[in-house]
């Protein structure tokens, strides 16, 4: 299955275009997520991958790329809409983009 990645730069500028989610586990959210994103650690995946919807684009960040290359080779399987960012959330923070530090979980 093919599927794109995109670079922190490519995200921020059409930021409004994904929901992104963050496969991070719990603990590493305090050095920052994105706004608005979804934390489903990619342990939790396989369980909770459903409360994803089929209409909405996502983007999927990890710390440094790995975790989400793997989150999106598996999620795209299932027909997701879906982008992996590559470099992680490292890179995003590296490029100066905003971080929130309070990260409030979308679980439903």
């Amino acid at each position: 299955s093919y599927y794109r990645s995109i670079n922190a730069a490519d995200l921020y500028e059409n930021i409004k275009a994904y929901t992104v989610l963050d496969v991070r586990e719990p603990f590493e959210l305090i050095f920052g997520s994105i706004a608005n994103s979804i934390n489903i650690p990619i342990s939790e995946l396989r369980e909770k991958w459903k409360i994803l919807e089929r209409d909405k684009k996502y983007a999927v960040i990890c710390a440094h790329g790995n975790r989400s290359a793997a989150a999106v080779e598996f999620l795209s399987q299932l027909g997701l809409n879906i982008v992996d960012v590559e470099g992680g959330i490292q890179s995003w923070i590296e490029e100066g983009y905003p971080v929130v530090l309070e990260h409030h979980h979308h679980h439903h």
